[in-house]
């Protein structure tokens, strides 16, 4: 019998640009993992909000720290839910038309910079 997994998929294809829609969803940077598919999340809209993954996004997409991600929000203000994580040309695309602050970094090589001035 043959396998079934490990068949070729065409990795380097472009996804349709998905876009905020204003007063229904905002972009948002990952800050903390909780657990459970649950985040802290940094908005555009300058508030930081718990979110949970969606649930077709549940095991298939990885979620890190430092991540953008398009966050619909919730009736509660400081809720809200993950409906799609943007890949790194996606992040330059959002940039350049102004879409997201600069602050949103998206690289996960200065996550972690740590610089010590005066010890």
């Amino acid at each position: 019998m043959r396998k079934k997994g490990g068949r070729s998929r065409n990795i380097n294809a472009q996804r349709t640009m998905v876009y905020a829609e204003p007063g229904i969803s905002v972009y948002g940077q990952i800050t903390r993992a909780f657990g459970s598919g649950r985040f802290e999340v940094i908005c555009s809209d300058s508030s930081t909000r718990v979110c949970k993954v969606r649930g077709s996004m549940y095991k298939r997409v990885w979620i890190q720290a430092n991540d953008i991600v398009l966050i619909s929000n919730r009736e509660e203000d400081d809720k809200g839910d993950i409906m799609h994580k943007y890949f790194p040309y996606e992040i330059k695309q959002l940039k350049d038309s102004k879409l997201i602050p600069d602050n949103f970094s998206g690289d996960k090589e200065n996550a972690a910079a740590i610089e010590f001035d005066h010890i």
